[in-house]
């Protein structure tokens, strides 16, 4: 089972204010270039449910939607860093519901044939930082100064 950060969060709820905070300034950001406005509502909408007005949210915002999650997965920003197919099985488990089924099943036929190239980086920031481990000082005859 994958470790991933609650992407339940809806944009409407109070738990969903980072996410709201997050689409506000990527739309600030790109509306402030010269990207069609097309671009600029895909980033605003892009954490936009499917199972709450699907058929209102535009391919692109579909293809965004996709994309950054599994995009975050594979390069382990907000979560643990896990494999395409890890990513595409936790990206399919929101087929439907958080995503559009069709833009899932064309990054699975990607992920499938092998032709989704990734070019990662060894660590993507924010990281998860790795479980650390508590040592006690207490056993170790050191200066006290040291302690």
């Amino acid at each position: 089972m994958t470790r991933t950060l609650n992407v339940e969060a809806r944009p409407g709820t109070a738990k969903g204010a980072p996410v709201r905070r997050h689409c506000e300034e990527g739309e600030k950001i790109v509306g402030g270039t010269k990207f069609p406005d097309e671009v600029t509502a895909a980033v605003r909408h892009h954490h936009d449910r499917f199972d709450n007005g699907g058929d209102q949210l535009s391919l692109l915002t579909s293809i965004l939607a996709v994309a950054e999650r599994f995009e975050a997965l594979t390069a382990g920003r907000g979560a643990i860093r896990v494999s395409s197919a890890e990513a595409l099985s936790e990206v399919r488990n929101g087929s439907g519901t958080q995503f559009d089924p069709a833009v899932v099943e064309a990054l699975a036929r990607t992920v499938q044939d092998g032709s989704l190239e990734l070019n990662l980086p060894d660590l993507a920031f924010p990281a998860v930082a790795a479980p650390t481990q508590v040592i006690s000082l207490s056993g170790l005859n050191l200066p006290a100064q040291a302690r």
